[in-house]
């Protein structure tokens, strides 16, 4: 089966905010995530293996087109603080388990995307606090 892709049709938005109007194009979005591939040059933080993707079995039955099923159906082990996109919150630091989900009271935001490059230390690839700083400078977001 090869897919194809179909026509892209415009779906364009204005959004008011602050007195001020942004015009997008939802039709052309930027991705920004970091896939998760199962392969060994999957982004990795703190030292954890390679996340795994794997066919699901259940007795004789193995999740995969190419073991004989109807669908591929894996299983993933995963840690999102290591391996891909996730968002930062107070979870990462409390003693409870928290949820970014569960604190927020609305869900858009004026963001600004920036692309820092990680600094070699020793064996390890840091982000330090200049780094950011440089590039925000008083461009604060939300």
């Amino acid at each position: 089966m090869t897919l194809t892709r179909t026509t892209k049709v415009a779906m364009k938005a204005t959004i008011q905010f602050k007195n001020q109007a942004y015009h997008i194009d939802l039709s052309e979005p930027l991705d920004i995530s970091i896939p998760i591939t199962g392969k060994k040059d999957n982004v990795n933080a703190w030292y954890v293996g390679s996340p795994k993707l794997e066919p699901h079995t259940n007795g004789d039955f193995t999740g995969s087109i190419l073991a004989g099923a109807s669908t591929n159906f894996y299983d993933i082990w995963f840690n999102p603080h290591a391996h891909g996109t996730h968002t930062e919150c107070v979870g990462h630091i409390s003693k409870e388990h928290q949820s970014i989900n569960g604190k927020l009271d609305r869900h858009f935001f004026m963001a600004k995307v920036i692309t820092v490059s990680p600094e070699k230390r020793g064996k390890d690839l840091v982000i330090e606090k200049k780094q950011l700083m440089h590039l925000i400078l008083d461009d604060r977001p939300e």
